[in-house]
């Protein structure tokens, strides 16, 4: 009974369950997306120069290429 309850439970489940998502499912789901990609992508010049700060304070980046980056991101404006 220990191995074949859980077994028939979850093919009782699929068999009986809703197709697809509940709307608002898909509206969660959505906004977690947006605010992923609002928080994780760079697409302001500031956010792009932090990035390039902690890469240089990290020791990723030497003066010289963390100068010619800011000089970079900065000249996109």
């Amino acid at each position: 009974m220990v191995i074949v309850a859980p077994f028939l439970g979850t093919l009782v489940y699929l068999i009986f369950r809703r197709p697809g998502a509940t709307p608002e499912e898909r509206r969660a789901v959505e906004a977690a997306s947006q605010d992923f990609v609002a928080r994780y992508t760079p697409d302001t010049h500031t956010r792009q120069l932090e990035v390039v700060a902690d890469l240089h304070d990290g020791g990723k980046l030497s003066d010289a290429e963390y100068e010619a980056e800011k000089i970079r991101i900065l000249s996109l404006r």
